[in-house]
């Protein structure tokens, strides 16, 4: 299986294409980074190549302004390396996505007739003091709703 997943992603169809795709910019991403100052290369990210242009995204307009200014030499790098084909720099504001913190747990709330239950069995049963304690404070989640 895995040299036929190996035979299609190095062939012509679909994802060999993606997968070249995929290399090509992540070395055009490597010969940014080489080029620009480094407190600027996690700011900026290779977007794609269209016509003669290499399309940067960068997080914000005053960084967008410094790389502007490093576009001759990000081009001349470009050209060393072998991308002729590439004249001039296109920038493009992209702020990155919002990082969601997850929404805070749901307070443990148990039916007043299933803390009951649980009273029962550790007066019953429960020998161990952990889990005596432990059932303890599972029944104090008990709702004051008296109709659950």
């Amino acid at each position: 299986m895995a040299s036929h997943i190996t035979t299609l992603l190095r062939s012509d169809e679909g994802s060999g294409q993606l997968l070249r795709r995929v290399q090509q910019l992540q070395r055009l991403q490597r010969i940014v980074e080489r080029t620009l100052p480094e407190a600027l290369r996690p700011h900026c990210r290779v977007a794609g190549v269209d016509e003669g242009s290499l399309l940067l995204h960068c997080d914000n307009q005053t960084r967008a302004g410094l790389i502007r200014y490093q576009s001759r030499t990000i081009v001349s790098a470009l050209h060393a390396a072998g991308y002729d084909t590439i004249d001039h720099v296109t920038l493009r504001v992209r702020p990155p996505a919002p990082v969601r913190s997850p929404p805070p747990p749901r307070p443990l709330r148990i039916s007043q007739r299933a803390a009951a239950d649980i009273r029962k069995i550790i007066a019953e049963k429960c020998d161990d003091p952990a889990l005596y304690q432990a059932l303890q404070r599972l029944a104090a989640h008990a709702d004051d709703d008296p109709k659950s």
